[in-house]
């Protein structure tokens, strides 16, 4: 209800499968946003970093996420639906929904533990096969930053999303 639509997190084989979109979105018409290609606003490069991210370096992954999660909300506005995806689904495609909901509002424990329960019935075969499913660690000091960024520097934040996204959209 907080999404007013549907986030679908899909790993990258699957939507290259012809007449996968139209068998399990019932739509080719979806808004897919790879993560790993997309180059959302301003940010300057795609989501292509898939390791820890070194101390010191994590405004320029928020700054990213925070583009990624005015992307979704402006899909949500318009069609009510979005996939979000890399590479194989398990890292960077769930940290881009978990920082969206943390945008929203929501508290960083309280997404990640939602997630992954969500992550972990709705995708079981991966499920046995990662122990770090979702890996929500690999970007742990990221979330951690953008936690802090969202209680102490909340209008930085506001301003970059009226950057990127126009008012009527802005204001959900």
């Amino acid at each position: 209800p907080l999404t007013k639509g549907i986030i679908y997190c899909v790993n990258r084989n699957l939507l290259r499968k012809p007449g996968w979109c139209k068998q399990w979105l019932s739509s080719n018409e979806i808004k897919l946003i790879d993560v790993t290609e997309t180059i959302p606003y301003s940010s300057k490069k795609a989501f292509t970093h898939d390791t820890f991210v070194d101390i010191g370096d994590e405004d320029t992954f928020i700054d990213l996420l925070i583009d990624f999660a005015c992307m979704i909300h402006e899909e949500l506005v318009k069609s009510g639906r979005v996939v979000i995806n890399c590479k194989n689904g398990r890292s960077r495609s769930p940290q881009v929904i978990l920082a969206f909901m943390m945008l929203r509002g929501i508290p960083r424990e309280h997404c990640i533990q939602w997630l992954t329960l969500a992550f972990r019935s709705q995708r079981p075969t991966i499920t046995r096969k990662s122990a770090e499913f979702p890996n929500f660690p690999k970007f742990h000091n990221v979330t951690v930053a953008l936690e802090q960024r969202c209680i102490k520097h909340r209008l930085d934040i506001e301003n970059r999303v009226r950057t990127n996204i126009p008012s009527s959209c802005a204001s959900s």
